[in-house]
């Protein structure tokens, strides 16, 4: 009797119901770590915003730059571009973005308006006459430097015109996205980095952590404590 040379049918599909069950157990845990690596990868490029912005702030006796900039006849510039007033300050649009971003990008594309992380507009507010107390703040007035954020995750795709955080916003666009597992990147003003969950930061920047009252709050949004009413 010659020797088997090849698999039967029975055994083929035994085989490949052996692979199906190991790749259904793998997927998740591949899903997960890809998962973590665009979050690390995302916290990573907003240290580097922050390590820009504190740059400046070294710079511009202690200012932190202005959220939108208003120059050389041209409205709203944004934070990240010359929005700091000084072309040579820029940001890499690519910082801007994160990996971990569910944006389609053929519903809201990218633009120089529209980025996936924001700059706390209580540090450099445009309006000077309303929140005056906020149009140019520096590193001094911070009360609480590790828990005042610079940057964090905002949900831009929302909306085609944002790249701020915590901005009166009734598209949910400028507050904190918490698309990593349920977590927020932030980095803050002491220049740490740190990822949240929404119970924990909420309560920090949002009057009792409620969204509905728009009632921005310290020490995470507001540079100093207290509510903004």
């Amino acid at each position: 009797m010659k020797p088997r040379s090849a698999f039967t049918l029975i055994e083929l599909l035994v085989v490949i119901a052996i692979i199906a069950i190991l790749a259904s157990m793998l997927l998740p845990s591949l899903q997960k770590a890809k998962g973590r690596a665009a979050a690390i990868a995302c916290l990573s490029n907003q240290r580097q915003l922050n390590l820009q912005l504190q740059v400046y702030t070294q710079d511009y006796n202690s200012y932190f730059p202005a959220s939108e900039a208003y120059y050389l006849g041209c409205n709203g510039v944004p934070w990240h571009l010359s929005g700091l007033g000084i072309d040579n300050y820029a940001m890499n649009d690519k910082l801007t973005r994160c990996p971990g971003s569910q944006r389609d990008t053929s519903i809201a594309p990218y633009d120089w308006r529209s980025i996936d992380i924001g700059y706390n507009v209580w540090l450099g507010h445009p309006n000077t006459t309303i929140y005056a107390e906020f149009n140019r703040v520096t590193v001094q007035k911070v009360e609480c430097p590790s828990q005042c954020a610079l940057t964090g995750d905002i949900n831009s795709y929302n909306w085609p015109t944002s790249y701020r955080l915590f901005e009166y916003d009734t598209m949910d666009a400028a507050w904190p996205a918490y698309r990593h597992n349920k977590l927020c990147n932030f980095s803050f003003t002491d220049g740490h980095g740190q990822a949240m969950a929404e119970a924990t930061a909420a309560p920090l920047y949002i009057k009792n952590g409620d969204k509905s009252t728009y009632d921005f709050a310290g020490p995470m949004a507001l540079p100093r404590r207290g509510t903004l009413w």
